[in-house]
């Protein structure tokens, strides 16, 4: 399919892009991954996924593929399929990924800071020592999810799916995970220092030598869980339920 500059003023593109789309494609532009990638989205980032939000056509689709080292900050994803894509080490800061398929992506070592997740599909996803600081997770399904030593400060993860994750030694200062679903979580030595984990579902996680200081774990379920270690000074157990946790 072909994307031209009509079809964005048709749709209620702004003036701006819509001239900018003209003068880099009189004729427009085939709408194929390779195009998108090479030639799109080095300039047009912010327009990547809205003919997709506007129309429901022209969904980005690159899966497998290598976006690696790459720097591609303020990056619009909304919608995409990029499962099993490698984006290792790449700049994503203050990118848009909600709703998108993003299944066994590789994130590790990529800049996330300030970006949006919410709804994605996350599932086995890898995050070793990615930077999430004040991203936005609401809702996004991690199950299998690989966080180990990631750098989440300030993160919002209220009502997501982190059944089984793996967060081994992350740095979560601050974080929101209301209402989370964190069953048989690995969380071995995460820094979850004033965390809100209020009616979250920790039942069979491991939250053995966690700093969990001043954590709200307001009507949290913790059946089973370990916190062999954990340091629970000043936290808030208001209504949890810790029938058969591992405390010693």
């Amino acid at each position: 399919m072909v994307l031209t500059a009509s079809f964005l003023e048709a749709n209620g593109a702004c003036w701006e892009w819509v001239t900018k789309f003209k003068e880099a494609y009189p004729y427009g532009v085939e709408w194929t991954p390779e195009n998108i990638l090479m030639e799109a989205l080095p300039k047009f980032k912010s327009v990547l996924s809205w003919p997709y939000k506007k129309t429901g056509q022209f969904q980005v689709v690159l899966i497998g593929r290598d976006l690696s080292n790459r720097s591609m900050p303020w990056t619009d994803f909304t919608g995409a399929c990029l499962k099993e894509t490698d984006m290792s080490n790449s700049d994503l800061s203050g990118s848009l990924f909600d709703n998108a398929n993003l299944q066994e992506v590789n994130f590790d070592g990529a800049y996330l800071r300030k970006s949006f997740l919410t709804g994605a599909d996350l599932r086995c996803a890898s995050f070793v020592r990615t930077i999430l600081t004040d991203a936005w997770l609401t809702k996004a399904d991690m199950k299998g999810a690989d966080f180990r030593r990631a750098e989440m400060p300030r993160v919002e993860l209220s009502f997501s799916k982190l059944y089984v994750a793996n967060l081994f030694g992350a740095e979560m200062p601050h974080a929101v995970l209301h209402g989370a679903d964190m069953r048989n979580a690995d969380c071995r030595n995460a820094n979850m220092f004033r965390a809100n984990l209020s009616f979250a579902d920790l039942s069979g996680a491991n939250l053995s030598g966690a700093n969990l200081q001043d954590v709200i774990l307001r009507g949290a379920v913790l059946t089973n869980t370990n916190l062999r270690g954990a340091d629970l000074t000043n936290a808030n157990l208001a209504g949890a339920d810790l029938s058969e946790a591992i405390m010693n």
